[in-house]
């Protein structure tokens, strides 16, 4: 990247101040200058010319006019400078209604991803350039309802449900969607009504590189790590479950916490087990998945009781599910492996190192996989 010239931003600033100052909106070309302008002072190249127009916009402009600010003027006292001329020329970048917003994710190498688009309810999974993305529609104000303000929150409740839909769609194979916390961006619905359809994908992974020009890789924070070579993606043939994942899709409820819960335990133990470091927490994940499985399961036969109605367990399992005695004697034996992995001294004493298979990890998380299929569409797989 070449130099950045701080006193030119300072001037643009003030320049654009001055330019501005007696409008109480910015037209078209007023956002063209603004834009084209921070792309100079930046000493970026300028997005693709069949997507540029698209960047031409309030939310967008005022991306780039924030990256002048905090990556192209490095003093404080430079920053101080420009603030009321930058204040002034937000104001006008009215935003649009804020109702929902669409978060954009590029997903890790450590997955194991659908070969083909998948769109729905919100939901857009396509492989961009080859490599796997996930974009989603989701309320501002319901999502922060729903998760109660977590300060640890890792993803969207749209983002949970189509992981967990395209986990449990195919009849062989399980494809994972692997999250980081790295490239992603957020915007405005609105912001991307303009845009067509078919270029969301491309439009937002430019953006998600524009914002990644500016982060360090080894800063304090650990703010981005770089992109993967698309040979290290893993695809998965997935054509022949779109109509299930469809289904599953449209049977979960995105309002349900229990089936959210059971989701986020269900997807943390398939990112886990990609490293064998993290193999018990992986293990501890799929039960707690496997009880919160058996919670929606006996809710979805008339129990809606916080605790676990074991007669009735066993009575479901027997009438509804193939091979459901043996099936539940296998769950209730798990029992004793998790409670060795979440106690640190059981009734039986302390074990720093409790004898755990593999296979745990795998038969408890394909029962858990078998649950949820029946559980929300009656499905049943062995």
């Amino acid at each position: 990247m070449e130099l950045i010239d701080e006193n030119r931003i300072i001037s643009f600033f003030d320049k654009a101040y001055n330019k501005f100052k007696e409008k109480k909106y910015l037209s078209n070309s007023d956002l063209e200058y603004l834009l084209f302008s921070s792309i100079e002072l930046l000493s970026i190249n300028y997005p693709n010319q069949i997507i540029l127009k698209y960047f031409i916009q309030p939310e967008i402009v005022k991306l780039f006019l924030f990256e002048l600010n905090n990556s192209g003027l490095k003093l404080a006292d430079d920053r101080f400078k420009i603030q009321k001329p930058l204040s002034d020329i937000v104001k006008k970048l009215h935003p649009k209604t804020k109702k929902r917003f669409l978060k954009f994710r590029i997903l890790d190498k450590y997955g194991y991803y659908p070969n083909c688009d998948l769109y729905r309810n919100g939901i857009h999974y396509s492989n961009v350039n080859h490599i796997p993305t996930l974009l989603t529609k989701n309320s501002y104000s319901s999502e922060e309802l729903y998760t109660n303000f977590s300060e640890v929150l890792w993803v969207t409740r749209k983002e949970l449900q189509a992981a967990t839909c395209i986990f449990l769609a195919p009849s062989y194979g399980k494809p994972i969607l692997y999250f980081s916390d790295f490239n992603h961006i957020e915007l405005n619905e609105e912001t991307l009504k303009i845009v067509p359809k078919d270029l969301h994908g491309y439009f937002m992974l430019e953006l998600v590189q524009f914002q990644n020009r500016f982060k360090p890789l080894n800063g304090i924070y650990l703010e981005r790590e770089r992109l993967h070579d698309v040979s290290a993606y893993n695809f998965f043939d997935f054509e022949g479950s779109k109509s299930i994942f469809y289904q599953l899709l449209d049977s979960y409820s995105i309002r349900n916490h229990l089936l959210l819960r059971t989701s986020n335990y269900l997807i943390k133990a398939s990112m886990l087990w990609e490293n064998r470091t993290f193999g018990e927490e992986a293990i501890v994940n799929v039960f707690f998945a496997l009880e919160g499985c058996l919670h929606l399961l006996q809710k979805k036969f008339g129990d809606n009781s916080t605790k676990l109605n074991r007669k009735l367990l066993k009575k479901i399992f027997k009438e509804h599910i193939p091979y459901g005695e043996n099936l539940y004697n296998f769950i209730e034996d798990g029992y004793y492996t998790r409670i060795s992995l979440v106690h640190a001294e059981p009734d039986w004493g302390a074990e720093w190192s409790p004898f755990i298979a593999a296979e745990d990890f795998f038969e408890y998380r394909n029962i858990c996989r078998e649950l949820l299929n029946f559980i929300l569409i009656n499905r049943v797989i062995d």
